[in-house]
């Protein structure tokens, strides 16, 4: 008599391999070249565009920074310079930007940066009224901000340098009403 648990786990392991044989046989890159657009933005975090027709693309820098791309070309002042407002590197940095679906209409758009105090802060801001290529860092509004109760997510010591950080980062422990605020936060925001 034939065990129809071995039999099914059987088929289900072949299946397995010869699936993921044909799959190791293409490599996700054959036929794909790359080359170089733009250089000269240091620790490049994303490159978007704004959803707005105007073929613009914007470059990320974990630095702070984001930068306009016209062609193969990026416009001498940077749109958005929030570099004295954030902590950089390592996992830290001006990390993302998404513009919002109507920007063309409404000129918001929204960032997400670790600042000096080691936070993560989503914050929203609005383009210059007198020039579409640079935002109004005045525009901030700080939609969301969680603290860190570690340096990293590795769970360094909170006195502990971090290998890629120049200063020591202290902070006080958060409290537990602090904690519940931040995952209800968080909770919230994936709802919506």
């Amino acid at each position: 008599m034939i065990n129809y648990c071995r039999c099914s786990a059987l088929s289900v392991l072949l299946g397995i391999i010869w699936s993921s044989s044909a799959v190791l046989a293409q490599s996700p890159t054959d036929g794909l070249q790359f080359e170089p657009v733009a250089a000269g933005v240091q620790n490049p975090t994303q490159v978007t565009n704004a959803g707005d027709g105007s073929g613009r693309l914007f470059a990320i820098s974990q630095f702070g920074t984001i930068r306009v791309l016209v062609g193969s070309t990026f416009l001498e002042e940077p749109f958005l310079d929030i570099s004295d407002q954030v902590h950089c590197c390592s996992e830290d940095g001006l990390l993302g930007v998404a513009f919002h679906p109507d920007y063309a209409s409404n000129g918001r758009f929204f960032v997400r940066y670790t600042d000096r105090n080691a936070n993560n802060i989503l914050a929203g801001f609005r383009v210059s009224e007198d020039d579409p290529n640079r935002a109004d860092p005045d525009s901030e509004e700080i939609i969301l901000l969680v603290p860190q109760p570690s340096v990293s997510h590795g769970g360094l010591k909170r006195s502990t340098q971090h290998p890629a950080r120049r200063e020591n980062v202290k902070r006080k422990p958060m409290t537990a009403k602090e904690k519940r605020r931040g995952r209800l936060a968080l909770v919230c925001m994936s709802l919506q």
